[in-house]
């Protein structure tokens, strides 16, 4: 398996639990509101099971240590992607990846797990300090995370 299929995995919960629910079209800042509270919660839940993940691939030096590790954000999906969590109705959570062990493998996961982290790090700290959608773009962008 490829590891650029991972982060997507790692990832999938944060966005279906962000979609903002309801009909029609909202302001920006509106939006924002409305997934402002939602992403600090997502980012509460994937940033310590990110790390968690992190320290447990460090340590794996095999093929089940290492889908193990995996678990660990499989876990976390799990709780996100249920019908209360969401609050939009079940969700599909994907098939948990079954990945192949090597040192390289390894690494890849690492170096992409630790990018994946630095950025909702940088995202969490956007939106804790941000109180409007403005502020938001542009604490993004001096992150190097948003568009320009």
């Amino acid at each position: 398996m490829e590891v650029k299929y991972l982060l997507p995995f790692l990832i999938a919960p944060a966005i279906v639990f962000a979609q903002a629910p309801g009909q029609g079209k909202m302001s920006k800042q509106d939006y924002f509101g409305g997934i402002k509270g939602r992403m600090q919660q997502v980012m509460a839940l994937t940033i310590p099971a990110m790390e968690q993940t992190q320290g447990c691939l460090q340590q794996a030096e095999e093929r089940s240590a290492l889908n193990g590790c995996i678990d660990i954000m499989a876990g976390v999906q799990r709780k996100m992607m249920s019908p209360r969590a969401a609050g939009h109705g079940a969700q599909a959570v994907p098939k948990r990846p079954d990945i192949e062990w090597s040192e390289e493998i390894k690494g890849k996961m690492l170096k992409d797990l630790e990018r994946a982290l630095a950025e909702s790090k940088a995202t969490s700290g956007c939106f804790d300090t941000s109180t409007t959608s403005d502020q938001m773009d542009a604490c993004m962008a001096k992150s190097g995370l948003g568009s320009q």
